[in-house]
Parts: C-alpha cells; structure tokens; sequence
C-alpha cells in the first residue's frame, strides 16, 4: 500500500480538495477521488483540514481557501436548475418513457410497473413533491371562508337586495 503523502500538498490537489468538499463529498470520498485523479493518498483526516465548516482546522486554514470554499458552494447550490432531475418537465418526460416501456413489456406488458408509474405521475404533476399548495377558491366559497358564513347566511346575503 501506498505510504499517506506527508509533504504540503500542491496547489492544484487543494483546490480541488477544497471544491469537493464544498459540494457536500466526505471526507472519504475526497480522499478516494484524490487517489485516483492525482495518484496521491491523502488521509481522510488531511483532506477534513481543508473544510472550514469542520472545527478541526480551527481557524487555521487560509482565508483563500475559505473563500474558495464558500464560493463553490454558493455557485453549486445556485446550480440545482442545471441538474435535469430536479425539474419536473424531465421528470415526467422519464415517467411517460418508463410507462411506455412498462407497457411494451411481454405480451400484456407489466400492468402493476405501468399502474404505479401513472399514479407516481398524477402526484408529480399534481405537485404532491412541493410545498406549494394550490387553492382554487370561486368568489362564493373565497367569501365563506374570509367571513366564516355558512351557505345559508351566504344565501341571504345574495337574496337581500
């Protein structure tokens, strides 16, 4: 095995460790994907060092590295837009494949697959998946609800001139 690098890492393998760990990789995975990029190995207790939301450098990383971390992550979190899975057009559009396939599957095709697949479908477009609740209120039941009537009283209001 290997012997852990002990010198100052090089420029270019910090950077890097530093922009990994930013998007939210461990440790671990830093210090595999290090070994296989720049052939080095880099214990996983060295490659914690370079994340300042780890009290294990207190404090003594570098402000660049700082810097560099949050602006990565600052960058990375704005990016969900970027990733097709996040939005749900792609997402149905893979539903509607896998239904498609599920349906083409054998001679009467995979009816269970195909039945979950649409009701999977129905709560995503249905946004089921979101916080966002729709309200779809007509004029009659918005007045109910902001003044507490019953339909009764509702009535009377209406037939009263």
């Amino acid at each position: 095995m290997a012997k852990p690098y002990d010198r100052q890492l090089p420029e270019n393998v910090r950077r890097f460790i530093v922009g990994e760990l930013a998007t939210f990789r461990t440790p671990t995975e830093v210090s595999n994907a290090v070994k296989e990029r720049f052939g080095l190995e880099v214990a996983r207790q060295r490659v914690e060092y370079y994340d300042p939301a780890k009290l294990v450098n207190h404090g003594k990383l570098a402000r660049k590295w700082v810097q560099l971390f949050r602006r990565t992550r600052e960058r990375w979190l704005a990016a969900t837009a970027d990733v097709a899975i996040a939005n749900r057009r792609y997402r149905l559009e893979q539903l509607q494949h896998l239904y498609q396939k599920a349906l083409d599957m054998g001679k009467i095709g995979n009816v269970p697959l195909a039945k979950e697949l649409l009701e999977q479908a129905a709560k995503e477009a249905g946004d089921l998946y979101t916080n966002r609740r729709k309200i779809d209120l007509d004029a009659r039941s918005a007045l109910k609800a902001l003044l507490g009537l019953s339909d009764a009283e509702l009535d009377q209001i209406e037939a009263d001139p």
